[in-house]
C-alpha cells in the first residue's frame, strides 16, 4: 500500500507518493517516489480522490516492473537517444535533423518529465509548432528601384552582372523582376555597387509556420524517443502513439513534359562537358544530386553499359562534405542508353585531360 503525503508549499498544495517493493543487497527497503500536484483548480475531496488514483496507477506500474524515473526530462532523454542513434551509426544528416527538432521540441515541453507528458501535450506542442515564427528562415530583402533599368542603363546583361558582382544569376534575374532575395544576396549587390544596402532593398521580416510534412517528421523523432523509454521500461507507454500531428497533406508530383525536355536538351548542346554530363545522367537514370555527386568511375561499366548507385554526397555545418549511403540504402544498377556511355567516354577523357594539364602546371 502507497503511503501518501500531504505537502502545503507558496506554490500550492502537492502531494508526496511512497512506494515500498523489496530491499536491495545490504537488506534496506527500496522505495519508490512519486510528486503530485493538481493540474487544474480542485477541492479538497477531488485532490484526495484523485491522488488516490494516481497512486495505485503508480503502484501498478512498479509491480508490472517499470523503472519510474521521475526526473528525466524530454530535453534529456531525448539528447540520450540521438547518442544511441549516433552509436547505431545514424546518418550525420539525420543526426543533425533530430537535433534540430529537439530544439524547436525544448521550449515547448522540454522541461517537462517523461511521465507527465501526455498526448494532450504533444498536440499542444505540434498546435503551436503550426503558428507563425516556429520555422527558422533568413529575412528577405524586395527591392526599392527598378534593377532591370539600372542594367540596362549601364548596357550591362543579367549575367555579367552575376558574373562581376559574383551573386547567382537566380537571383539577378529576381530582382530584376521585381521579386525578394535574401538578405546576405542583396547586401552582397549593394556593397558591389557602392550603395547602402537600405537605399536598394526593403527589408522584409518572415515569420514562417513549420508545414504539416515538417512536423509530422518531428511527431516520427518524438515518437522514437518515447518508444525507446517504453522499451526501457521508463514509461508504460508512448503516448505519440495516442496523439494527433496535422494529417499529411496531398502530394502531386510534377514531370517534365516532353516540350520543356526538349528546350532542356537543346539548352545543353551550348554548356560544358561536365554540366551537360550531369544533367543528362539525372534524366536519364532519375537520381538525386548527392547520388550523382557520389558516382565514381568504378561505377561504371562500360562494356555491359550500366552505371551502379550505391552512395551519396552531403554537405553539413561544422563537418563539410561526406559520403554515406544513398537516402534507401539500397544499391541500384541502371541500364544506360548508348548515347550516355558515349557521352560518359567523352567526359572520362576530357577529366583525364585536365588532371594530366594539373600535374604539368
Amino acid at each position: 500500500m502507497a503511503s501518501i503525503k500531504k505537502i502545503e508549499g507558496k506554490a500550492g498544495t502537492s502531494y508526496k507518493i511512497i512506494v515500498t517493493r523489496g530491499t536491495n543487497s545490504t537488506g534496506k527497503q527500496i522505495r519508490h517516489f512519486k510528486t503530485w500536484k493538481p493540474d487544474r483548480p480542485m477541492t479538497a475531496r477531488q485532490m484526495e480522490k484523485e491522488v488516490q488514483k494516481v497512486a495505485l496507477e503508480f503502484e501498478r506500474e512498479i509491480d508490472l516492473g517499470f523503472l519510474m524515473d521521475n526526473r528525466k526530462t524530454f530535453e534529456e532523454y531525448a539528447d540520450y537517444v540521438i547518442g544511441l542513434k549516433e552509436r547505431q551509426g545514424a546518418a550525420p544528416n539525420s543526426l543533425a535533423i533530430y537535433r534540430r527538432f529537439l530544439g524547436k521540441i525544448t521550449p515547448i515541453i522540454g522541461h517537462m518529465k517523461l511521465l507527465e507528458i501526455r498526448p494532450q501535450h504533444l498536440n499542444y506542442l505540434y498546435e503551436e509548432l503550426e503558428k507563425p515564427g516556429s520555422r527558422e528562415t533568413s529575412d528577405m530583402a524586395r527591392p526599392k528601384i527598378d534593377f532591370k533599368a539600372v542594367l540596362s542603363e549601364q548596357g550591362k546583361s543579367k549575367r555579367a552582372f552575376s558574373v562581376d558582382s559574383g551573386v547567382s544569376y537566380n537571383f539577378i534575374q529576381r530582382i530584376c523582376n521585381g521579386e525578394s532575395i535574401g538578405v546576405k544576396a542583396a547586401k552582397k549587390i549593394a556593397e558591389f555597387m557602392g550603395r547602402k544596402y537600405t537605399d536598394l532593398f526593403e527589408p522584409q521580416p518572415l515569420a514562417l509556420s513549420l508545414s504539416p510534412s515538417t512536423i509530422r517528421r518531428l511527431h516520427s523523432f518524438v515518437s522514437v524517443v518515447f518508444a525507446q523509454a517504453e522499451k526501457e521500461m521508463l514509461i508504460p507507454y508512448n503516448p505519440a502513439s495516442k496523439a494527433t500531428p496535422p494529417t499529411k497533406a496531398d502530394y502531386s508530383p510534377q514531370y517534365f513534359q516532353p516540350e520543356e525536355l526538349e528546350r532542356i536538351l537543346e539548352a545543353l548542346k551550348t554548356e560544358p562537358l561536365k554540366w551537360r554530363t550531369i544533367v543528362l545522367l539525372i534524366a536519364v537514370i532519375g537520381c538525386r544530386r548527392g547520388e550523382i555527386m557520389g558516382l565514381k568511375w568504378n561505377n561504371v561499366d562500360f562494356e555491359s553499359k550500366e552505371i551502379r548507385v550505391e552512395s551519396s554526397l552531403s554537405y553539413l555545418p561544422g563537418v563539410g562534405i561526406y559520403e554515406g549511403p544513398t537516402k534507401t540504402r539500397k544499391t541500384r544498377v541502371v541500364t544506360l542508353p548508348d548515347e550516355m556511355v558515349t557521352l560518359l567516354r567523352k567526359y572520362r577523357s576530357w577529366q583525364m585531360e585536365q588532371r594530366l594539364k594539373e600535374t604539368l602546371i
